[in-house]
């Protein structure tokens, strides 16, 4: 299984579901082999979001932010820049996601790289919608006279 796996990523062949859920079997099995480990964490960091589409890749995607050092999880931070929203969509995307966001220690790399892109540009705040679906004003002070 091990030749098969290496066959995969070094064609980078990580777009087909019978290829994630290999890898994912695979990286369940050599969770206990650290050199295996990190060789996997070493030539899949950049392959992150295309891994995230299944629930193979998303389970190896935890499996390899777990095991995975302070630089190679920046390295996957980096690597899912941009396509958050679109990883958080997939019905399994969303584990590794949390997961890296969960294990992921640089507090303010997760803050601009990932959770930025969840919020609308210039406010802090979700945008407020009334029950047909237009945004709300925002609220002004009102003077009340009793």
């Amino acid at each position: 299984m091990r030749d098969l796996v290496q066959r995969l990523v070094s064609k980078k062949l990580f777009d087909f579901k019978y290829s994630q859920e290999l890898i994912g079997e695979y990286t369940c099995e050599v969770t206990q082999d650290t050199a295996r480990m990190n060789e996997l964490v070493r030539q899949l960091s950049d392959a992150l979001p295309r891994l995230l589409v299944s629930k193979g890749g998303a389970r190896a995607c935890c499996h390899l932010i777990a095991h995975g050092t302070a630089k190679d999880r920046k390295s996957m931070v980096k690597a899912l820049k941009g396509k958050v929203l679109e990883s958080l969509c997939h019905d399994s995307g969303h584990l590794g996601v949390m997961r890296l966001v969960e294990v992921t220690d640089d507090t303010v790399l997760v803050q601009k790289s990932l959770l930025e892109e969840l919020c609308p540009k210039g406010t802090n705040e979700p945008p407020q919608y009334t029950a047909s679906g237009a945004p709300s004003l925002p609220l002004r002070a009102h003077s009340f006279r009793p």
